[in-house]
């Protein structure tokens, strides 16, 4: 049914209504931008979708939920990093890596919606690897200097403290960091699972020549300002498909708001808001090293002066590529795997975040890769070594 009130009057309307919302929630950030892309594209032509948005985004401002938080053992910490157990101890170690722009708790998001208590369960020990708040001196760093000063020496305190190899685990961002780590260390693990990571970024959404010339702009401002804003990584991704937040909040409109499904729309749109800026030095790596020059797949990459070159590692490698990821889209995780010699190949039929925290993220890719961890762990109990470590 069509509102009575004119194109103009709903921006007044619903835009009072978000200033008077008592709500500690911002979100979707940023607002402004998906405002200014749902009006451009329904303000004329569908008027309802345009309603329909601004009271989903009411809706989940104003939505009960809140996120509670479990404390569970910090084993080590070093500046704002720290590794959150999650037990057993008995378990084979597994460091978990997130990415260095989100924050770590979509994997352990809420009961039920947990990946990490999921492999506890299974009987694999992770270890979290959390990059912690913005503020502090490893967010004034480089990769080079997160991955020497931090990822290292916490893959090897793992290593000392357990007696054991650990497996490793990166998921997108952090699936690219540990592909590093796994160059450098690789005689410290005993295996790799990776979930979603970006590796060549010929073909990004983000490769057109304005978006280039953005990347370029954005990163420029990081050194300016000693940082890029998460807004301004929001913005980014918006321009994967600006339409597709003003969509989902719409549609959230239809959710029973005490519904299981409502608690993890929030619950994940709660993560989504809550980023981590990115140090200009890392932003620089990011936006003109990576999606500019595209160097982790031309085999330029260094980490401290060191080629990453995957192509060499025998190391037991789990890849998950989800075939409908419109983050990090299928080829450029896929050109990754056609270059590692020993790893296993799964494709969650779902997106980016929905292999983690979706309704069927257990049985596409939970189960899947406890069973890979866990063959993993066997071998080494069993040999008493970590096969095919090393590097021709």
């Amino acid at each position: 049914m069509r509102s009575n009130l004119q194109p103009d009057q709903w921006s007044v309307e619903n835009n009072r209504e978000f200033a008077h919302a008592k709500t500690e929630r911002c979100g979707p950030r940023p607002l402004g931008l998906h405002i200014a892309h749902a009006e451009w594209a329904w303000r004329s032509v569908n008027p309802a979708q345009l309603n329909a948005f601004y009271r989903g985004v009411k809706a989940y401002r104003t939505h009960p939920y809140r996120r509670s938080i479990v404390q569970r053992p910090k084993i080590w910490k070093k500046g704002n990093c720290q590794l959150i157990d999650y037990g057993p101890v008995h378990g084979w170690p597994l460091l978990v890596v997130p990415s260095l722009i989100n924050r770590a708790y979509i994997l352990d998001l809420m009961p039920g919606v947990s990946l990490l208590e999921f492999l506890r369960d299974g009987g694999i020990r992770p270890l979290l690897f959390d990059w912690g708040e913005s503020s502090g001196a490893n967010r004034q760093l480089g990769l080079s200097q997160l991955m020497q000063d931090y990822m290292e020496p916490a893959l090897r305190y793992i290593r000392r403290d357990t007696g054991r190899r650990p497996l490793v685990l990166g998921y997108c961002m952090g699936g690219t960091l540990t592909t590093a780590l796994a160059c450098l260390c690789h005689d410290q693990m005993a295996g790799l699972a990776l979930l979603a990571p970006p590796w060549d970024f010929s073909r990004d959404h983000h490769s057109t020549d304005q978006a280039g010339r953005c990347h370029v702009a954005l990163a420029s401002g990081a050194g300016c300002i000693g940082s890029l804003p998460v807004d301004f990584q929001q913005m980014l991704f918006a321009q994967i498909d600006p339409l597709a937040v003003p969509r989902k909040f719409a549609r959230f409109t239809k959710t029973e708001l005490g519904s299981d499904a409502a608690h993890r729309f929030v619950a994940i749109e709660d993560w989504l808001n809550d980023g981590v800026s990115m140090s200009a030095e890392v932003a620089t790596e990011c936006l003109v090293d990576w999606y500019g020059n595209n160097m982790p797949a031309r085999g330029t990459w260094r980490i401290s002066g060191i080629p990453i070159r995957p192509e060499r590692l025998h190391l037991p490698t789990f890849l998950a590529i989800p075939d409908h990821d419109r983050i990090v889209p299928p080829h450029s995780a896929e050109a990754l795997g056609r270059i590692l010699r020993n790893h296993e190949l799964v494709k969650p039929r779902t997106g980016h975040i929905g292999m983690i925290t979706g309704k069927n993220a257990k049985n596409v890719l939970w189960d899947p890769l406890l069973r890979w961890l866990e063959r993993i762990a066997a071998m080494q109990k069993n040999l008493g070594k970590t096969p095919g470590t090393s590097l021709s």
